[in-house]
């Protein structure tokens, strides 16, 4: 087994002998970086691409573009926000999953899977303008 994933290894003891009960690895997702921020955008590991990202005086990102396959620039994401920062849903997606760099949006922040906005020491509910 290799370090890491004995570093990593879930493990239970009793309490005469610690002796794991249940010595079964978890399964963690894989470490290989996904996405790099940078000032304009995002490096896309998977996709070996470069995202560009134009955003507002706000520090909203307005409009993700990338190359496609052919060289030309393809949109990404589309975001337009009410005035306390919920999206306008005109079609896909608020949300892309964990760890996506499509989730930097309303003032640069990252949403969550709750519909929140990650400020660091509080989230923001964008739906009704609070924090959470």
């Amino acid at each position: 087994m290799a370090p890491q994933a004995r570093a990593m290894e879930r493990q239970a003891y009793s309490l005469d002998n610690f002796v794991p009960l249940d010595p079964t690895p978890v399964m963690l997702k894989n470490p290989d970086l996904d996405f790099f921020p940078t000032a304009e955008g995002f490096y896309d590991y998977k996709k070996d691409q470069y995202i560009y990202q134009y955003k507002d005086h706000l520090g909203n990102a307005r409009v993700s573009f990338g190359r496609n396959s052919a060289g030309n620039l393809e949109l990404v994401d589309v975001n337009d926000y009410y005035p306390f920062g919920m999206n306008h849903l005109k079609s896909g997606n608020a949300f892309f999953g964990a760890g996506s760099y499509k989730n930097y949006k309303y003032n640069g922040k990252e949403l969550q899977e709750t519909g929140m906005y990650d400020y660091g020491a509080r989230f923001y509910m964008p739906d009704i303008g609070r924090w959470g």
